[in-house]
């Protein structure tokens, strides 16, 4: 590129269509694009520690058309590993106003070790007449659906609703107790 001197930068608008919202009956279109999302989690709860891990992960997201399949699929898997370590393993515990630990010493984050070994990540592609070459947003979709889907699969394993993250092992043996 250099040496052809071409430029490598790009700049453009896009304006979203009006939305229709009716914030007193909440009915109508909030926005002007939807990007959708099926998320499983498979876990193990050890009944005597409460310790739960996932086990297998199935993640399908309809993004429009998937224009760099492995930046996708990147995207997804680290929002999986992301909402595992949300509803299993971070904690962000504050006392009047300040985080008790400022620093990733004390605070725990997922590692290798916490994401499942085995995991399916798939895309519908529908492509959408309003995005970039048919494409939607991935940005958040992936995080948004992965710790719903491990909070809904330890509620599953323990028979009780898991109502507060992380679902530490002292938090999952109150769920079997209470069941």
């Amino acid at each position: 590129m250099w040496v052809h001197n071409w430029d490598m930068g790009a700049t453009g608008w896009a304006e979203g269509a009006p939305v229709d919202w009716d914030p007193e009956t909440g009915q109508g279109n909030a926005y002007f694009v939807y990007a959708y999302a099926c998320h499983i989690a498979e876990v193990e709860v050890d009944l005597l520690t409460g310790e739960a891990h996932v086990r297998r992960f199935w993640a399908v997201h309809d993004s429009g058309k998937i224009v760099n399949p492995q930046t996708a699929r990147g995207q997804v898997a680290g929002g999986i590993a992301q909402g595992i370590g949300y509803a299993l393993i971070e904690e962000l515990v504050s006392e009047g106003g300040r985080i008790v630990a400022p620093s990733f010493t004390a605070y725990h984050i997922p590692t290798a070790m916490d994401v499942p070994e085995e995991y399916v990540i798939d895309f519908v592609e529908a492509p959408y007449s309003g995005g970039p070459y048919g494409a939607k947003g991935l940005g958040e979709v992936p995080l948004m659906a992965s710790h719903a889907a491990v909070a809904n699969a330890v509620s599953a394993a323990t028979g009780g609703r898991l109502r507060e993250y992380p679902a530490l092992p002292e938090r999952v043996l109150a769920l079997l107790k209470g069941r």
